[in-house]
């Protein structure tokens, strides 16, 4: 864990880093080679996938369980008529449906307000993340090292996040930088605070 001020970083010893920046036994993915490696275990289970086609809607069984989804019209011009290459959307029905459409999609808030999953649960927290991959030198790439810190550059404008270095396969690194949304500062510029941060 390396802690980052200005031109300066320190070893911060284990045991006062936060549990959520520990990072031992942990690894590192690639979203999209985790999607197709996924992809290709469920059709192999014969999982029928349908990519290109965003669920419109819930649909429920008698007893309110989810039953599958509905995806949404094809071939709809701007102003909502059909279109001669008009399809109406799929009823999906499946005896298990995952949702993952990320913190804020649409059918996961309905889902929440249906089955009140936010029920004695604290807030949402949001932050604005941004990212770059990075060809790197194979003498200074360490693969599958992963460094977490926090405070420099945000705390110079009283905003709050961290940074992330994960050195990937192919003497890759992802660096990034999260914003919580939280900022009381109107000026504050993500962009620029990760530039000051690279």
């Amino acid at each position: 864990m390396l802690g980052v001020h200005k031109e300066k970083a320190w070893q911060i010893p284990t045991q006062f880093v936060p549990a959520s920046m520990r990072n031992r036994g942990n690894y590192i993915a690639s979203l999209g080679n985790l999607c197709r490696w996924l992809s290709e275990r469920a059709e192999a289970l014969e999982v029928e996938i349908f990519p290109g086609f965003a669920a419109a809607e819930v649909l429920y069984r008698e007893h309110a369980e989810v039953a599958g989804v509905i995806t949404g019209d094809m071939g709809l011009a701007e102003d909502g008529s059909k279109k001669p290459s008009f399809e109406p959307g799929m009823e999906m029905r499946a005896k298990y449906t995952l949702f993952a459409e990320g913190a804020r999609g649409h059918l996961g808030k309905q889902l929440i307000a249906k089955f009140q999953l936010d029920a004695g649960a604290r807030a949402q927290h949001y932050g604005l993340g941004l990212k770059e991959l990075w060809d790197c030198d194979p003498q200074k790439h360490q693969q599958g090292l992963v460094i977490h810190g926090s405070g420099w550059p945000l705390s110079e404008s009283g905003s709050g996040g961290g940074f992330f270095l994960y050195h990937l396969e192919s003497n890759q690194i992802s660096v990034g930088l999260i914003v919580d949304l939280n900022y009381q500062n109107p000026h504050v510029n993500p962009f620029e605070e990760f530039q000051r941060l690279k």
